[in-house]
């Protein structure tokens, strides 16, 4: 009797994966900002190819995959804040995929959560919908997204030291001497802040997401926000000093 790998196939030892490890990070600001409450996440390659044909293969056309775009599909969630709102960064996705020709592309991200190595990153256009369901089922937004241009295979960012970014500086328009709120995201850890070059004084960290600070004197025009953790700088984000 013919003998085969099956005769002495064994189970794989190690943990068996699940569902729901994969994450999915936006770029918002200057800042990769994780999307919670996410379920069904399917990202599907969808290759680009053309037909060749050689004296090999006896003239016949063979197809060539020469690029692969990905559709990425995955819902959130609904979850409101103490003031009724969407959490901020499904409301950014919905934001997003209510405009028109490049201002509807977001940058994305997708990777096994665990730190395998599977990971990619592109631009993606964004549409949404909003599913009929039962009165006492939890709300959600689906999404479909497809790549502009491509992902990229990245090394998987789980994998890197989670340096500070940044979303945003508000409320615009402030003086010397007047503080502003910065939000972003990995601020755990604060060693610094500088606005234009300058050492802010005693910055408040009021949680991984949020710092108050003062803007110093000598701060003027288009000055750079740097924030500092152990980790590492966050990249520079400008901010208009009046």
């Amino acid at each position: 009797m013919p003998t085969s790998d099956w005769d002495t196939l064994e189970p794989t030892d190690g943990t068996p994966g699940n569902a729901y490890e994969l994450g999915i990070d936006v770029l918002i600001g200057a800042a990769w900002v994780n999307v919670p409450d996410i379920t069904a996440v399917n990202p599907t390659p969808a290759p680009k190819t053309r037909n060749r044909s050689s004296y090999a293969a006896k003239g016949k056309a063979r197809p060539n995959t020469y690029a692969r775009d990905y559709n990425l599909t995955f819902n959130v969630e609904i979850v409101r804040d103490n003031a009724e709102q969407y959490q901020e960064e499904l409301q950014y996705l919905l934001d997003k995929a209510a405009l028109f020709n490049e201002d509807n592309r977001i940058t994305l991200r997708f990777f096994d959560t665990l730190g395998a190595d599977y990971a990619y990153e592109g631009e993606f256009n964004i549409e949404h919908n909003r599913p009929n369901t039962g009165d006492e089922d939890a709300g959600w937004f689906g999404f479909s997204t497809t790549s502009y241009g491509g992902a990229e295979r990245i090394p998987n960012p789980v994998n890197e030291a989670l340096v500070p970014g940044i979303v945003s500086a508000l409320p615009a328009g402030q003086s010397v001497g007047e503080e502003i709120v910065i939000h972003g995201v990995a601020f755990t850890g604060l060693t610094g802040v500088t606005i234009d070059g300058i050492a802010v004084v005693t910055p408040q960290l009021v949680d991984d997401r949020n710092i108050i600070a003062k803007i110093p004197v000598a701060a003027a025009g288009a000055a750079a926000i740097i924030v500092t953790t152990a980790e590492g700088a966050s990249t520079a984000v400008n901010y208009t000093v009046v």
